[in-house]
């Protein structure tokens, strides 16, 4: 048999995969590829082989033997069908089912009336398709799929309710190894290990797929619906539980079909998988696939974590007061500030699209509380808040507000504003405190703490300045506690039973950082990005870094380092690259140092695929 062609440019531009590789072969599962070679043999005695993994069985669909079909396809196993035949040359299409384990597949061929061993003809990878109907992964929209499919950037949303950022982020996933380095991954992972045959017949199942995923890699731990803060008469937030309210976290959702769960399409659709997961789940560290819908619903009795999720979006918050003593009170249920304003990219756009309707009903409305009663009901594991007795009337209101926007390097000015209804005067201690955050809820180190005492005056209002200069809070926030949290506990002297709470949550802003971009922006054109950072702090910053990447743009991380940068002093640098791919690219700019970490700058380049041609006189 002639050497085989298997069209690698054609085939993986009508299967969406030329941007991974056209060196190779790469289809998605349920849509026909071409193959074509010189056969002395009738194509009616010709027998194809293909195969996955280290121990192929056709008893478990890793392993298929199959001719050439004359009829329609069947969609329901691997097939092959002649598209053109001249003299001894055959042109084939081959389909594998919707259904098939995806991974790498050895194909061979044979003629059928021999007991001679098949040829094999080469290596090939299969991947799920969101463009067929038939496959658990299919997409209906062609816009979404351009979104989630093939786009090649992405936005995270970090900082806290009041204070979003976007940062961008760049996949790579089509850079080169990055298939490679994915398929190893499922290769590795325990599953695998255990057994390897189940797990590549598995493989045909996105649910599995994405489940073992989650396991290579608010946290309400011990498993009800409460996270519980403690904070002491002064304000300060002892190490007391390990519950913690997250600044922000950050998980994926995937689109497959759930017929595990229902007959029916209604848990169909975006499923939660968080690849850091937090809790064992069956055994493993891992977290879903969840339908979405389920946690809108309260429905924690379905696959897979749901409770755990259902808690990260919509548990109720109980702040509680820790006496000298040891004693403790409750001061306030919150049922509304978990899970606020879930974030998400655009489709076809970087503006911020708020998804938190689809993760639960309205905060307070009854829909909301129904959820919240159905998902105690389904699960063992949570359990609704004990009923907070009626509190008596509030006579002093309490709020934390800014006076401007926080900049890191710079004082912070805040006020503490407090009003009184109360007819009589009240003799008040007021606790301020500030503390430095990770991200993650969890104390990284006391700032400031300030006692005021104040005579509060029947309809009046009164304002306490509070400053926190970059002195004091400048060496708590390096690295990842870039969040302060400020608290106020107000004690009503005369009634030592009165105690008011405010609290803020400060994220500095982050100083800006420019890129401008020169040259010609055509495929192997010299270009050169130009990018420039000035030091905002007071301070000198140390072991600084600019890192520079950008798929289709720069093949590698291109650092820059230098030992410090002094207060004021600006840093510039220019780097050199050739973009390798066409189309919508973007370069992405990171600067990091041991004050101040994750400053993003980003600038786009459009990058023709070619000159054109000379004009001639």
């Amino acid at each position: 048999m002639a050497k085989v062609d298997l069209h690698y440019e054609k085939n993986n531009k009508e299967h969406k995969t030329d941007e991974i590789s056209t060196k190779r072969l790469i289809v998605r599962r349920g849509q026909p590829f071409l193959l074509s070679f010189n056969t002395n043999i009738s194509p009616d005695a010709l027998e194809f082989t293909v195969q996955t993994g280290p121990a192929p069985s056709e008893a478990l669909g890793t392993k298929c033997v199959f001719g050439v079909n004359q009829n329609g396809f069947t969609k329901t196993s691997w097939e092959a069908k002649i598209t053109e035949s001249y003299m001894a040359f055959c042109t084939f299409a081959i389909t594998s089912p919707a259904d098939a384990s995806i991974g790498k597949y050895d194909l061979s061929v044979r003629d059928k009336s021999c007991t001679t061993e098949g040829h094999k003809v080469e290596s090939f990878v299969v991947l799920f398709n969101p463009w067929c109907a038939e496959d658990w992964v299919h997409l209906p929209s062609e816009t979404e799929r351009q979104e989630y499919v093939m786009n090649e950037e992405g936005v995270i949303y970090r900082g806290s309710h009041n204070y979003i950022s976007a940062m961008e982020w760049d996949f790579g996933q089509f850079e080169d190894d990055i298939m490679d380095i994915c398929l190893k991954l499922l290769d590795v992972n325990p599953k695998c290990l255990d057994n390897a045959g189940e797990d590549f017949s598995a493989r045909c199942n996105p649910i599995y797929v994405g489940r073992v995923i989650s396991a290579m890699s608010a946290h309400d731990t011990d498993g009800n619906l409460i996270i519980d803060e403690y904070l002491s008469e002064n304000g300060v937030r002892p190490i007391e539980s390990t519950d913690s309210v997250w600044n922000f976290h950050v998980w994926v959702e995937g689109w497959m079909r759930r017929p595990d769960l229902s007959a029916e399409s209604f848990y169909d659709g975006w499923q939660v998988l968080d690849p850091t997961p937090q809790e064992l789940s069956d055994g493993t560290y891992c977290c879903g696939p969840a339908p979405v819908k389920a946690v809108q619903e309260g429905h924690t009795d379905l696959k897979y974590d749901l409770p755990f999720i259902f808690a990260e979006v919509n548990a109720d918050r109980v702040t509680w007061l820790v006496a000298a003593d040891g004693s403790k009170r409750r001061m306030r249920t919150d049922s509304a500030s978990i899970g606020r304003n879930i974030s998400t990219k655009a489709v076809g756009s970087y503006r911020r699209s708020n998804i938190s309707s689809d993760y639960k009903h309205p905060e307070g409305s009854q829909k909301e509380r129904e959820a919240f009663k159905e998902a105690v009901r389904r699960s063992n594991k949570l359990t609704e808040p004990t009923p907070e007795p009626t509190p008596a009337r509030k006579k002093i209101s309490v709020k934390i507000e800014e006076q401007s926007k926080p900049i890191n390097g710079k004082d912070i000015d805040l006020t503490l504003v407090l009003e009184s209804d109360d007819p009589d005067p009240r003799s008040l201690e007021i606790h301020i405190n500030a503390q430095a955050m990770l991200y993650n809820g969890v104390l990284s180190s006391d700032i400031c703490t300030e006692v005021k005492h104040i005579k509060m005056l029947h309809n009046r209002e009164q304002r306490i300045p509070i400053q926190i200069p970059f002195s004091k809070y400048g060496e708590c926030i390096r690295g990842c506690s870039n969040n302060i949290k400020v608290t106020a506990v107000v004690i009503d002297k005369e009634d030592g039973e009165t105690v008011y709470l405010a609290e803020r949550d400060i994220v500095p802003g982050s100083p800006p950082f420019t890129i401008t971009i020169a040259g010609s922006a055509v495929l192997c054109g010299l270009m050169v990005a130009d990018i420039v950072f000035e030091n905002p702090l007071p301070v000198t910053l140390r072991n600084c870094s600019i890192t520079v990447t950008g798929s289709g743009l720069v093949r590698r991380a291109v650092e820059s380092r230098f030992a410090s940068l002094g207060a004021g002093q600006r840093v510039r640098v220019q780097v050199p690259f050739a973009p390798y791919r066409a189309g919508s690219r973007k370069l992405l700019a990171d600067f990091d140092c041991d004050q101040i970490c994750d400053i993003k700058a980003s600038r786009r380049v459009t990058v023709k695929a070619f000159y054109g041609f000379p004009r001639m006189m």
